[in-house]
């Protein structure tokens, strides 16, 4: 069995992956926003 301790480090973990992933996208969101609607190459 998983103690306690070991479920909450793993839930960090995967919180933490996804939230890196979401701000990955979102910084290419707006370098692709910046590229096309103002004319600036990132």
């Amino acid at each position: 069995m998983h103690s306690s301790g070991e479920g909450r480090d793993k839930a960090e973990e995967v919180a933490k992956r996804y939230l890196d992933e979401f701000w990955q996208e979102v910084f290419k969101a707006i370098r692709r926003v910046m590229s096309e609607e103002l004319g600036i190459g990132v």
